[in-house]
């Protein structure tokens, strides 16, 4: 029951920051690079002394009307990219969770060094509040992104649907 109640939270979530992303494209010049927003998800994930672990988490992309999937180490290697880059910006996301208690939770974070530890995804997070422990079917979505160019499918290694 958990489960459907965050795939219908994380859908929604979706479908609403999609209608945001594709204004924010529409409103671009021709020749830069589009806004991108990743959305990495993962059936559990630890805040602990600073660090953010997303356990085996899965990376998609949105672009306009472009969505696709990427392999979480090419969204890594990507990170000190361009003169923008997350290593020199640190980007800010939404990480949303499901407490043990079934309730929904919703923290701002930076991000920065990520890096894996096994099949887990690490970050160095500043957090907004508090985590509750033991969170699960988590998603982290990232705020306004630009790297390079998303059309180029050689440098994310990509599936891509649409645009």
């Amino acid at each position: 029951m958990n489960s459907i109640r965050y795939i219908c939270a994380a859908t929604a979530a979706s479908i609403a920051l999609c209608f945001a992303w594709i204004a924010l494209a529409a409103d671009e010049k021709p020749g830069s690079n589009p806004p991108v927003m990743f959305v990495q998800t993962a059936g559990g994930a630890a805040i602990n002394d600073g660090k953010l672990t997303l356990m085996s988490p899965t990376t998609t992309f949105m672009s306009g009307q472009m969505v696709g999937k990427m392999p979480c180490h090419n969204f890594i290697q990507a990170w000190s990219n361009g003169d923008t880059s997350f290593k020199t910006n640190p980007p800010k996301a939404v990480l949303t969770a499901l407490a043990p208690d079934g309730e929904a939770k919703k923290m701002d974070v930076t991000l920065q060094n990520p890096r894996f530890e096994g099949q887990n995804l690490v970050y160095d997070v500043s957090l907004e509040g508090s985590a509750p422990e033991g969170i699960h079917e988590v998603a982290l979505f990232t705020n306004d992104i630009r790297l390079a160019s998303i059309g180029d499918c050689s440098i994310y290694h990509c599936q891509v649907n649409g645009g």
